[in-house]
């Protein structure tokens, strides 16, 4: 009779549950079951048995309760209408039957010892599995009572109650609480209920993982306010808030976790109250959004780098179109001094070379805002930093010592070696201005590996190995505020014409080049250690000796075209050109050179164009003159980086490029390699 899938004591508490709900459902004066109690009274009250026999019968035969008598062997005695329909039969076709044929076949092993125990007790109740006439099995929960009647063979009086769908709805209920539990287990965002005084009451493995604890226990025992909010009046903010509504909206704070690492979290949820109102607690879901609001940052950096490199390509071209002039013109004179104009010439060479200084700055500068593309190549960073030391100790005063610490055999990195001087250098006048009254600036270099728990923890580097330089002085160090705020175009706590601001952010720019990392720890009065990560590579540096930027200087008799707006590089340009025997023809502004071109079409073999120029540039004008004649040989200059040129002109690719400033021997040897080329018509 009782559910063979289940121990009994788990039988019972589920009777006792059913039997609840049953009450809250029927009312307590009315329960079915009630009447079997009391009907198991009548074996020791014959008269009230007689004097509630006709309600007894009135109850049997038009009640809703499942009611029947069976003998102490189990043959069905009397069944009344409601529990013969429950079966699928008419009350005749059941009389006289054993009970056990309409038991569930899994439980009719069970039904003697019903017998036996209903048989010594007087009483029985638990849960019967039956079987319809059409084969449906059903659940009902019994309680039966044995009945001695003066001159009677003892029978057992039973009442049932069909809990099929009750049953099936409380299973029901268990699933979807089941299924919830496990919805909060495995969810990916952390999920936790807590006190209006500040404890944890539930969390979950999201939130434990995402806190970096072990055990559910150890957050259990936390402070709220005190040990996981970085800033405790954010929860109070929290709270305050639940004071004017109940729903906690995308509210973003600082977590720390247990190993002290701050942590950008946003919470979501509401604040349940009790049936008067009262705050009873905080159901919260918990998204860790670090990794999010670090991609914006880096976005916001990327757009605040993005105007500084318009800026600084605007002031890149002027630049590189003055120093064009400079470098040409010196090299003019030089070329012009007789053998013994021996101070002459090193005056012009101070003014070459600052030239050629100034458009290193301009080339660092557009490296920086990541407007050109810098020259990578394998080298040893430990090597270039020993060769630097000299430098920079002229560079830093005498108050200020440094130590280079170098691991043997580092691997190579792919780099631009005059960025990873800047780049040192850089860190080194930080440390100079950082510590005002002297100290000593340690530089480490050493091999080092970044793996995904790295990436996991710190939120940045991809997985592999690095060449690690960490730079670190005793100086003033920096709070969080100004950390936040240190690859910043422009930004310093210098004094006003102590400090441009750039030296970070430049070491950022050209670190994003090179696919490394920077990263800087600092602390206020502690001083500051800044951490770059260059990824190392198994490619083997040239050993080749370098070639001469010009090996020799060639020139021609063929006539070229030149068409530049500014009128100092036109000039030297052309007293270049025609020292070295071309003919030259001039124009200031592509209209001009389409007119003279096809003007003197036969007699022009190279067509030299500025690239950005009014009422007609140069890509329009490359455009008319293979209109008109496709072989002519063409080159753009332009004191322009090629990315800002490729990003506002469709760049004709096959076209040769020189990049202002030129010198003359860059110029020259350019116009003789395109004139010596397949697509010359040069006689």
């Amino acid at each position: 009779m009782h559910d063979d899938l289940k121990p009994r004591q788990e039988l019972e508490a589920e009777v006792a549950e059913l039997r609840r709900r049953l009450a809250e459902l029927d009312g307590p004066a009315s329960h079915p079951l009630d009447a079997v109690e009391t009907l198991a009274t009548f074996d020791n009250d014959t008269d009230a048995m007689q004097a509630s026999g006709a309600w007894f019968r009135e109850m049997f035969e038009h009640g809703q309760g499942l009611m029947c008598t069976h003998s102490l062997d189990g043959i069905l005695i009397a069944i009344n209408p409601a529990a013969a329909r429950s079966l699928g039969y008419d009350p005749s076709e059941l009389i006289g039957r054993p009970m056990a044929e309409f038991l569930n076949p899994r439980a009719r092993h069970l039904f003697p010892s019903y017998l036996q125990r209903v048989k010594t007790h007087g009483t029985d109740s638990g849960i019967l599995n039956v079987i319809t006439k059409q084969g449906e099995s059903r659940v009902w929960v019994y309680r039966n009572a044995v009945v001695a009647e003066p001159g009677q063979e003892p029978y057992v009086i039973g009442h049932s109650q069909d809990i099929t769908d009750l049953r099936e709805a409380a299973n029901a209920e268990r699933k979807a609480a089941a299924d919830y539990r496990a919805l909060v287990e495995h969810a990916g965002y952390g999920i936790y209920r807590a006190s209006v005084d500040g404890r944890f009451l539930m969390v979950n493995p999201a939130l434990r993982r995402m806190l970096g604890y072990g055990f559910e226990e150890e957050l259990l025992q936390l402070n709220v306010a005190k040990d996981v909010f970085v800033d405790p009046s954010d929860r109070d903010r929290l709270i305050n808030l639940s004071e004017t509504t109940d729903r906690i909206d995308e509210s973003e704070t600082t977590w720390k976790k247990k190993d002290g690492d701050h942590i950008v979290v946003r919470l979501s949820g509401r604040a349940v109250r009790d049936a008067t109102g009262r705050l009873e607690c905080f159901e919260m879901f918990v998204k860790d959004v670090s990794e999010q609001r670090m991609l914006e940052e880096q976005l916001r950096q990327a757009q605040k780098m993005e105007l500084v490199g318009q800026l600084t390509g605007g002031m890149a071209h002027d630049f590189n179109n003055l120093l064009t002039v400079i470098l040409a013109n010196a090299n003019l004179i030089e070329a012009s001094l007789p053998e013994d104009e021996h101070d002459m010439r090193e005056d012009l060479g101070e003014l070459e070379g600052a030239a050629r200084r100034g458009t290193a700055m301009i080339k660092r500068l557009l490296s920086f805002s990541r407007r050109v593309h810098i020259s990578q190549q394998p080298i040893d960073i430990g090597q270039i930093a020993g060769d630097l030391m000299s430098t920079l100790g002229r560079l830093l005063p005498e108050t200020m010592e440094i130590q280079l610490e170098c691991d043997d055999d580092l691997p190579k990195v792919l780099a631009d070696p005059g960025a990873v001087e800047q780049i040192i250098i850089n860190l080194a006048t930080n440390a100079r201005d950082a510590m005002q009254t002297g100290g000593k600036l340690h530089i480490r270099i050493q091999r080092s590996t970044l793996d995904e728990s790295h990436r996991a923890k710190r939120g940045w580097g991809d997985p592999g190995e690095y060449v690690h330089l960490c730079a670190t002085d005793a100086g003033v160090g920096m709070d969080e505020n100004v950390k936040k705020r240190i690859f910043e175009p422009f930004f310093t706590t210098k004094q006003a014409g102590q400090g441009t601001g750039l030296g970070m952010p430049m070491i950022y720019g050209l670190m994003k080049q090179h696919g490394g990392f920077v990263d800087v720890e600092s602390e206020l009065g502690k001083g500051t250690s800044v951490h770059i990560y260059f990824p190392a590579t198994k490619q083997r540096a040239d050993t080749a000796a370098p070639a001469d930027e010009i090996a020799r200087l060639k020139g021609g008799s063929e006539t070229i075209l030149l068409v530049e707006d500014e009128e100092p590089i036109r000039r030297a340009a052309k007293r270049v050109l025609e020292r070295f025997g071309y003919t030259v023809l001039l124009a200031a502004n592509g209209e001009e050179g389409l007119q003279t071109f096809r003007d003197r079409r036969k007699d022009v073999n190279l067509v030299i164009s500025d690239v950005m120029m009014p009422r007609m540039n140069g890509q329009e004008l490359l455009s008319a003159v293979r209109g008109d004649e496709p072989a002519i040989c063409f080159l753009f200059m332009s004191g322009y980086a090629a990315s800002d040129l490729q990003g506002s002109l469709s760049m004709d690719a096959s076209v040769p490029y020189l990049p202002k400033p030129w010198t003359p021997g860059q110029l020259l040897h350019q116009v003789r390699v395109i004139l010596d080329g397949p697509l010359s018509k040069a006689d």
